[in-house]
């Protein structure tokens, strides 16, 4: 197999699909006969996401700017990730926890 790094998302209108080695984002309609490929453009890890996070910090320490990827953002995401997890080892459907909410 060869080496995947991405993200997959699945609803009922479709699917989306980063793959960070390909550089490239796909989306798959499932009610329509599309299916769209886009190349993402350049050599910057994460389509230069990292690189605009690291300015940004800069740009907070420095400036007092506003974070771009606040520590509720990535709560979030820990709880999504969790949640994904316990589906994959349980095989069931995980409401995924949301922030601030017990």
């Amino acid at each position: 197999m060869a080496p995947r790094r991405g993200a997959t998302l699945s609803g009922f209108r479709g699917l989306l699909e980063f793959d960070w080695y390909q550089n490239t984002v796909k989306v798959i309609r499932h009610h329509e006969p599309v299916t769209d490929v886009s190349s993402m453009e350049g050599a910057n890890s994460h389509f230069g996401g990292d690189d605009i996070l690291a300015e940004n910090f800069i740009a907070m320490i420095r400036e007092g700017a506003q974070s771009l990827a606040p520590l509720e953002a990535g709560l979030r995401s820990v709880y999504a990730c969790l949640a994904v997890k316990e589906s994959v080892e349980t095989g069931r459907f995980i409401d995924v926890r949301q922030f601030g909410n017990t």
